[in-house]
């Protein structure tokens, strides 16, 4: 009997460990920002209407894609405190929710400390981002210009996956015919570059502005940035152009060896 519930209770472990450190590993940055409060995906559709939601992310991510209501306000641009300021002053009993893309992403929990130093009482993370909200709620999703995000819109992992190269898979397709390798990183981090032949840098505004000109529409487009992180809602945006023949470098320039 005592060995029969040592192996039970052996097993309830082996079968729930892998779950647990899986849910603690998606969501890693609670234990770095343990003041700030975090909100789900199920109580924040419960409490949409009563809160005001704050996409942190650029604007190009924000016109790709974000949460119904959401009001923009990037962290990058060095400007959310005095708008966070301003709205202190008209309401500070407000509830805030502030997000970013994903679990990985730091900058609403940065946000969140800035809005509890501006005055702000209730101040909460939703930390599943932008893609868990599309993923369970893509009818409060704005989706390339449509304020519900229809299924066909929507990028599954597997689909998102075939347009995802190694480095090796990508340094060989650059060497074929009609391929133009894309560097999207910004200017100020373009330190290196990998050892591929006719690279050609450029801003995101203006890879932009060259794709929906559709400039590059015959060409396969291999696009990388920094470390991965735009090409998901790059993806996205190629797409809705009409684009077919386009990979990104999985984990951008962090996948390339060292020279």
């Amino acid at each position: 009997m005592r060995f029969s519930f040592l192996k039970i209770f052996v097993l309830v472990i082996l079968f729930l460990w892998p779950t647990t450190v899986l849910a603690q590993n998606n969501f890693l940055l609670r234990s770095l920002y343990p003041a700030v409060k975090i909100i789900n995906t199920e109580s924040l559709a419960e409490r949409f209407d009563d809160v005001v939601l704050i996409d942190v992310r650029s604007v190009f991510e924000f016109e790709v894609m974000h949460i119904n209501t959401a009001v923009n306000l990037p962290l990058a641009t060095g400007r959310l405190a005095t708008s966070l300021e301003r709205l202190a002053r008209s309401r500070s009993d407000m509830t805030l929710v502030l997000y970013c893309s994903d679990s990985t992403c730091s900058a609403a929990f940065e946000a969140a400390e800035i809005a509890a130093l501006k005055g702000f009482k209730q101040v909460l993370v939703y930390d599943g981002g932008v893609k868990d909200w599309l993923d369970t709620y893509p009818a409060k999703t704005f989706l390339m210009g449509e304020r519900t995000a229809h299924p066909y819109q929507v990028l599954s992992k597997k689909k998102h996956n075939k347009h995802l190269l190694s480095w090796q898979d990508f340094s060989a397709k650059s060497k074929l015919d009609n391929s133009l390798v894309v560097d999207i990183r910004p200017r100020f981090v373009r330190h290196s570059s990998p050892l591929l032949n006719d690279i050609h840098p450029i801003e995101m505004d203006s890879f932009l502005e060259a794709v929906s000109n559709r400039i590059w529409s015959e060409k396969r487009l291999l696009i990388y940035d920094m470390g991965g992180e735009e090409a998901r809602l790059l993806h996205y945006f190629l797409q809705a152009s009409g684009y077919v023949d386009y990979y990104f470098l999985q984990s951008g320039m962090d996948a390339v060896p060292a020279a």
